[in-house]
């Protein structure tokens, strides 16, 4: 696929992978022939090249200088594009798109850790892996190691609604792309709504699990062979058939949205503790000052990020809610049933 060549193309501008990156294998980190086809397109584009990664954040200043090597001999205009979003924003997208290798069903499965997903708290207060990348990755570092060894730096700022990202990267900091252009300007405009996907469902189910309360893992037969029980996951899988996971999933949404006609942020929460709050903060407005509109509505600004401090950055107070007599109660009647079933 054109995006994996791409990501493997800024590759080979890493000194190493860093630690967060270590899955990977290491011959995987560069295909060097594609610095070689990156030549060979252009030639056949005007002499012009597009190329689009996100890895390319991720890159170290010893990389930085690198790729500026390799651009600088091939091409006379070169132009780095960063995307500036606003810290607390960002932080939050960034968290869950870290949680999404964790699969439920396997979770259930190896029943290893307390959790089913580490809190942002946890991420930001413990893990130094999870600090290292937001620092080195987020657009006030990765723009200022670009602007080290490039003149032409463009952040587009993913808040100003007057233009869609779109709009603004293939009209105004894109050369050339007037076809492009006029054809973006004639889209009407629609709200974009970008949802993710809560797990809060899946946490209670495997909090309750692992406590004890509820018993979800998959039965086995020993005497099954290890192929027969493949071959029988397979054909639950093409039929879609649930997992006792995901069936208490289910019943814990049904219970709390039909039968007690709340939401999923209706539960206790725990939020983050001043001092990381106030640490978001400082870097939100610090970027916001840098990239944001030559007016910052601080006021405005401050007001949104205090309703993500109640809400995105707060995870589920798990002790208060499966020490509370009503989910107690609704455990051991799916338990019961599990039970009855096997």
């Amino acid at each position: 696929e054109w995006w994996s060549k791409q990501m493997y193309f800024a590759f080979c501008f890493f000194q190493s992978v860093p630690t967060y990156r270590m899955k990977l294998e290491s011959a995987d980190w560069c295909k060097r022939e594609l610095l070689n086809a990156g030549v060979e397109i252009s030639q056949k584009n005007h002499n012009s090249l597009l190329v689009s990664a996100e890895q390319f954040s991720n890159v170290e200043i010893e990389g930085v200088e690198k790729l500026h090597e390799y651009l600088s001999n091939r091409w006379d205009n070169v132009t780095i594009v960063a995307a500036y979003r606003r810290y607390y924003e960002w932080i939050v997208s960034f968290y869950n798109e870290r949680q999404k290798d964790v699969i439920f069903n396997d979770a259930i499965s190896a029943n290893k850790t307390d959790r089913l997903l580490p809190s942002l708290y946890h991420e930001l207060r413990f893990n130094s892996v999870f600090n290292e990348e937001i620092r080195h990755k987020y657009t006030l570092s990765a723009v200022a190691r670009y602007q080290i060894y490039f003149e032409n730096v463009v952040v587009m700022n993913y808040h100003d609604k007057s233009k869609s990202i779109l709009e603004r990267f293939y009209c105004d900091v894109l050369p050339g792309a007037i076809e492009t252009c006029r054809k973006l300007k004639s889209i009407k405009k629609s709200k974009s709504i970008n949802t993710s996907h809560s797990r809060v469902y899946e946490e209670l189910a495997y909090a309750a699990h692992r406590r004890g309360m509820i018993n979800i893992k998959e039965k086995l037969n020993a005497k099954k062979s290890v192929e027969e029980s493949r071959r029988q996951h397979n054909i639950k899988q093409k039929v879609k058939k649930k997992s006792n996971a995901e069936v208490v999933e289910e019943l814990i949404r049904q219970h709390q949205e039909k039968t007690l006609n709340l939401t999923n942020y209706d539960f206790p929460r725990k939020c983050l503790p001043d001092d990381i709050l106030n640490e978001i903060w400082s870097t939100s407005l610090e970027s916001e000052k840098k990239f944001g509109d030559d007016e910052v509505d601080e006021s405005t600004m401050k007001d949104e990020f205090d309703k993500y401090s109640k809400t995105s950055f707060c995870e589920l107070d798990l002790d208060a809610i499966l020490h509370s007599p009503l989910w107690v109660k609704f455990f051991q009647d799916q338990n019961q049933k599990l039970q009855a079933k096997v």
